[in-house]
C-alpha cells in the first residue's frame, strides 16, 4: 500500500482514539511511504487556482496531486463531486 505523508496527517488527526485506531491499521500492513514535492505542491495549487478543486478541499488537491506525480493510482473519496473530477483529468495543469 502506498500512502503520502498527507494520508498519515489524516489518519492521526481529529478523536485521539480513531486516530490511534487508523494509525494501528496502518502499522500492520508493510507501507511505501511517498513524501510531498514541490511539484506536487504547485499541482495542488493549480488545481486550486484553475477552480477544478474548490480551496476548501486543499487537501483533496494535495491528494490528488501526490498521485499524479508518483504515478500512484487514487481511490476518489465519493464526496468530490463526479464533474470536478472529470474536469480534473481533463484540465490541462501547465
Amino acid at each position: 500500500m502506498v500512502v503520502s505523508e498527507s494520508v498519515l496527517r489524516e489518519c492521526g488527526a481529529g478523536d485521539p482514539d480513531a486516530a490511534k485506531n487508523r494509525l494501528t491499521v496502518l502499522n500492520d500492513v508493510p507501507l511505501i511511504l511517498i513524501l510531498i514535492t514541490e511539484q506536487a505542491l504547485d499541482i495542488a495549487n493549480s488545481l486550486i487556482a484553475k477552480g477544478i478543486i474548490p480551496a476548501k478541499a486543499a487537501e483533496d488537491a494535495l491528494h490528488i496531486a501526490i498521485a499524479t506525480v508518483n504515478g500512484v493510482d487514487l481511490k476518489v473519496a465519493e464526496e468530490i463531486p463526479q464533474e470536478e473530477m472529470r474536469l480534473c483529468f481533463k484540465t490541462r495543469l501547465n
